[in-house]
């Protein structure tokens, strides 16, 4: 894959998930559920055109999926920041809470490890559903 591939895919994949986290923050209409799912149609595509196959895609998206949740949390202790708010800090169980990630059996305060183990506990939830 050359480097050009990767940074459309990254770049790709980041559009596709801050849209995903504003859908799922904000009152929207269908079209922009329509336009997101076009979106991830989109990174499918490319990756299945030009061969990249999924041990390949994550770890290239990985280090975009990490930094959308730092600014997630910077965003969200800024907004926490304004007068009359107690709490200025986002703990990981809120921030996995908005990024969508499902149920862990905890949460790490490292954001390369919640990521990680966000991925690991949707695999083993899949694997299951498919026995």
């Amino acid at each position: 894959m050359t480097h050009e591939q990767e940074k459309t895919l990254r770049e790709m994949y980041r559009d596709a998930r801050w849209g995903q986290l504003g859908l799922r923050l904000c009152a929207v209409n269908v079209r922009d559920f329509l336009a997101n799912d076009k979106q991830w149609d989109a990174i499918t595509d490319f990756c299945h055109v030009h061969g990249i196959e999924l041990e390949d895609y994550w770890p290239m998206v990985l280090p975009v999926e990490e930094r959308i949740c730092m600014q997630v949390k910077e965003m969200v202790e800024q907004e926490r920041q304004q007068p009359g708010r107690k709490c200025p800090r986002c703990v990981p169980r809120d921030l996995a809470g908005i990024m969508g990630y499902g149920p862990l059996p905890f949460y790490p305060a490292n954001i390369g490890l919640m990521v990680a183990l966000e991925r690991l506990c949707r695999r083993e939830r899949r694997a299951h559903e498919r026995a």
